[in-house]
């Protein structure tokens, strides 16, 4: 089956991508699903000064129905991967990672949420050179000796703790600013988003 992949259009991929969420994410006990509204949130919010095509890149068949999608987060070296529960550990999720890893810009790691539960992914992480973290199994990439640790086999990565890389920014950069970068490339986990939110510095 011919697979095509296109930048984002809007608005009209908007509309086709809340729908494909809507049907993949009866899987998110396995698998990890961005929540339709934090997509709303990301991309024309947190992520509001980046023009939506060069943040989203969609693959669809011949008939233009989406097979998958990425969503990346420039500021913070995050992103999403998202397709059909169907598709998982097949070539078009390594071309999903692929294209992510690509497509970010050039920083001393990457990172993603993985449900715990998708070993799939997880594995094909592992390879890239990520590390989990976490109970939701957010999974970093970073160059080795962070913090002491001993380097690792495979590429130079080492782990950090999803807290301790958030937490600590509270310069004055503007309330849109200041508002996004403690979440970091992980809002999508409702839990978590709390407990940020309570952390925040701002009063306005």
């Amino acid at each position: 089956m011919p697979i095509t992949a296109h930048a984002y259009r809007h608005p009209q991929d908007f509309a086709r991508l809340v729908r494909f969420l809507s049907q993949v994410r009866t899987d998110v006990q396995h698998t990890h699903y961005v929540h339709v509204g934090d997509l709303t949130w990301q991309m024309f919010h947190m992520l509001s000064d980046y023009p939506p095509a060069d943040l989203v890149q969609i693959w669809e068949d011949t008939h233009g129905d989406i097979l998958g999608f990425v969503l990346l987060f420039p500021p913070f070296g995050g992103f999403e991967a998202h397709l059909r529960p169907q598709d998982r550990g097949t070539a078009l999720e390594v071309e999903l990672l692929g294209w992510a890893e690509q497509h970010l810009p050039a920083r001393p790691r990457h990172s993603t949420l993985v449900n715990n539960r998708d070993t799939t992914r997880l594995t094909l992480l592992t390879d890239l050179g990520y590390v989990p973290q976490g109970e939701w199994l957010y999974v970093e990439q970073r160059p080795n000796n962070h913090m002491g640790l001993m380097p690792l086999s495979g590429p130079k990565i080492a782990p950090i703790l999803a807290d301790g890389s958030t937490r600590t920014s509270s310069r004055s950069i503007g309330a849109a600013q200041l508002r996004a970068k403690p979440f970091g490339p992980f809002v999508s986990s409702m839990l978590v988003l709390k407990e940020f939110i309570d952390a925040l510095p701002y009063t306005d």
